[in-house]
């Protein structure tokens, strides 16, 4: 009975030294490559959502800053002009403000400038000088800063600026990547000051 209990313990022990049974491997990498698998579509997920969330906010700081640029124009301009253009084949938006330079009331004849503001194939240009700037081409846009990309109109069909007597407007969206994006409506209204005769319109 002791050598077919020390013939027990022998076979136990080579069964411990054996390692793991292919079917038992087969298991153990099915579960790993899962959890790997798991892992991957998280960090992926948080990947996505970070890179959403910064072209929000890149898409947000870019539409406040041209918001800030458009009201400053517009409250310092003398006149507005807003037009229809076309570029090629991409239908846009022109409006041009002559802005006073100095705010001295005592000064006759303050010197003007002209700020444009182009809606054209998603994006606003601006574009200021002492006249007006040469109408770009999509090629050539020299001379022009794009403010804004990505910009469509609140409503479909229509522009991103209007006009009504001394308020100027301007309304649009961007990013609508995923969802998120940043809307940006805006009215200004123009002094009632004598309009001066610079070349801008």
């Amino acid at each position: 009975m002791g050598a077919q209990l020390l013939s027990i313990e022998k076979q136990i022990d080579l069964r411990s030294d054996a390692g793991f049974s292919l079917i038992e491997l087969v298991i153990a990498m099915f579960l790993a490559s899962s959890v790997l698998f798991l892992i991957a579509v998280l960090v992926s997920g948080i990947y996505s959502v970070q890179n959403s969330v910064m072209a929000s906010s890149h898409s947000s700081s870019e539409s406040q800053a041209f918001a800030e640029s458009f009201k400053s124009s517009i409250r310092s301009s003398t006149g507005t002009q807003l037009t229809s253009v076309t570029v090629g084949n991409d239908k846009g938006q022109l409006l041009v403000a002559r802005v006073l330079v100095s705010n001295d009331k005592q000064n006759l004849a303050p010197a003007g400038r002209c700020t444009q503001f182009l809606w054209l194939n998603g994006s606003i240009y601006q574009s200021s000088g002492t006249s007006s700037a040469t109408m770009p081409t999509i090629n050539n846009l020299h001379g022009w800063s794009s403010v804004v990309s990505g910009v469509e109109p609140v409503r479909s069909g229509q522009g991103v600026f209007s006009q009504v007597g001394l308020a100027t407007s301007v309304d649009f969206v961007t990013s609508l990547d995923h969802g998120l994006g940043s809307v940006l409506s805006t009215t200004q209204t123009a002094p009632e000051i004598t309009q001066l005769g610079t070349p801008c319109f």
